[in-house]
């Protein structure tokens, strides 16, 4: 996110780094030009919802059903991997530390021998 953060200088350069009154516009603007982006961003998105209403019957015979299913099935995987990193965050000290150790051995293409 470079542009943004480079965006996000140019808004503020303060000539003198005390002065609040300053550091309290620069605020009001970084927070003024965000809305106005994200307004536009939705008025965008509704343009291209309209759209899709208009020719969706038309995308929809086009395209294979394998690109509609692609995405839910992706969505579906992050939340099966997401919900167990959840409960690992909620006692850190205790599972992030074999986790650790399970990542390194899997990306680090360890094989480990098994007992039995």
């Amino acid at each position: 996110q470079l542009p943004a953060l480079l965006a996000g200088a140019e808004i503020y350069k303060p000539s003198d780094p005390l002065d609040a009154a300053e550091v309290q516009h620069a605020a009001y603007s970084a927070a003024e030009y965000a809305w106005k982006v994200s307004v536009a961003c939705n008025f965008l998105l509704g343009i291209c919802e309209m759209l899709g209403a208009l020719c969706g019957e038309t995308i929809r015979k086009l395209a294979p059903t394998a690109a509609f299913y692609a995405p839910m099935t992706g969505v579906g995987f992050v939340f099966l991997a997401f919900v167990p990193m959840l409960t690992i965050a909620q006692e850190p000290m205790m599972c992030l530390i074999p986790l650790l150790i399970v990542f390194n051995g899997f990306f680090g293409g360890v094989r480990y021998k098994l007992i039995g």
